[in-house]
């Protein structure tokens, strides 16, 4: 699915964003894959910001993460850790 011009910078901060959660939990991309249905591949270019993340995915991320989606999706958050200004 291709991402939308206005959506691309949103998907890069959460996509980082989600690469920190992951890490942070010393978590490997198979473990969020498995987790939520899809291959490595896939949570590699999601964290790329280069696919769009539906909801439900999300949800179950914020699950392995130990965390609420609002807290991976809050783009102040985004753009403090990551520096990428929006």
């Amino acid at each position: 699915m291709e991402i939308k011009e206005e959506n691309k910078l949103f998907m890069k901060c959460l996509g980082k964003r989600l690469h920190i959660f992951r890490t942070s939990r010393h978590l490997s991309r198979e473990d969020a894959a498995r987790h939520i249905g899809v291959s490595a591949r896939t949570i590699a270019a999601y964290e790329r910001g280069e696919r769009e993340i539906t909801i439900d995915k999300i949800i179950g991320l914020a699950e392995l993460y130990n965390t609420v989606t609002t807290k991976l999706m809050d783009s102040e958050a985004i753009i403090e850790e990551t520096g990428i200004k929006m």
